[in-house]
């Protein structure tokens, strides 16, 4: 296999990826978002309550548990962890931060801000590139952008206006 028929593989692999990638990073904010309110936390509602007037939207969710057993199959310890991140609407077109909570076991859950104009703006624009990419690689028509179906007058005067081209016609 030569090197330029591996490099159209990889290109087939990347935009593959960049493909499927697009759709998910597009689903995942309101998948997120949608979580968070199908499953409400109560315990991270309540730590919110000091942004009244504040509609917290989750951007980002995580949660588990470790158990550690001994020899015998016996329960010695039991934890639980979850953290959500949210932006609140409608102050963080004013004052962009991202705010997590997170609650370890049933511990009271600790808040913290990160004032984050740049991130949000950058996942503004992920967002934005993910609605790009979407249309181009799932709803774009291919007929639109095909050489071959283009009129062939058409495909002379592009050509008669190559700039690259001598006077010898190559």
């Amino acid at each position: 296999m030569s090197a330029h028929e591996r490099s159209g593989t990889n290109m087939g692999s990347f935009l593959n990826w960049l493909k499927h990638g697009s759709w998910l990073y597009l689903s995942a904010l309101p998948v997120a978002a949608l979580y968070g309110i199908l499953f409400p936390w109560p315990a991270g509602e309540q730590a919110l309550g000091r942004y009244f007037g504040e509609t917290p939207v989750v951007i980002a969710f995580s949660f588990g548990s470790k158990t550690t057993k001994d020899a015998q199959g016996h329960v010695l310890m039991y934890s639980k962890h979850e953290t959500r991140s949210y932006v609140l609407l409608p102050s963080v077109f004013t004052d962009p931060k991202i705010v997590t909570v997170s609650q370890t076991d049933d511990n009271a859950p600790s808040v913290s801000e990160f004032g984050a104009p740049l991130i949000l703006i950058s996942l503004v624009g992920l967002l934005g590139l993910s609605v790009f990419g979407v249309w181009y690689f799932w709803f774009r028509p291919d007929s639109q952008y095909q050489l071959d179906q283009l009129d062939p007058e058409r495909l002379k005067t592009i050509y008669n206006r190559n700039p690259l081209k001598t006077d010898s016609g190559t």
